[in-house]
């Protein structure tokens, strides 16, 4: 896909003992979909019948995994030994601007990048 007809959103973490963490968010530009790389295998939690949300439309022989878990991997096997309250500074850029909190809690940072998977993932709902 062209740079052009795509928009992407950059979320930073530095944490406070010096390490750095980068997702990089890349959507389709004229859709808003998440553009993402297939993967070999998925977690077990990313089954589409492992927590089924109650109004799911999907059929699990065309979609055996749920595309909001699908979306997310990646930011919860990162955060999943982080305390919702650890400090860190955040700075998230896109083309038109940037956005730095300094010391912040991860949780609304967290929030923010799941929040923008999930809008943008491939789930109906």
């Amino acid at each position: 896909m062209e740079k052009d007809s795509t928009t992407r959103i950059r979320y930073i973490f530095r944490f406070l003992e010096g390490t750095e963490k980068v997702f990089e968010v890349v959507l389709n530009r004229q859709t808003g979909a998440l553009l993402q790389k297939k993967r070999v295998s998925y977690p077990s939690w990313t089954n589409l019948e492992h927590c089924r949300c109650k109004h799911c439309p999907l059929n699990r022989a065309e979609h055996p995994q749920c595309p909001v878990a699908v979306s997310i991997i990646d930011v919860v096997d990162f955060f999943q030994d982080y305390q919702s309250i650890k400090q860190a500074d955040v700075i998230v850029e896109t083309e038109q601007r940037s956005s730095r909190r300094e010391q912040t809690a991860l949780y609304p940072a967290v929030s923010s990048l799941m929040g923008v998977h999930m809008a943008s993932s491939a789930c109906p709902i």
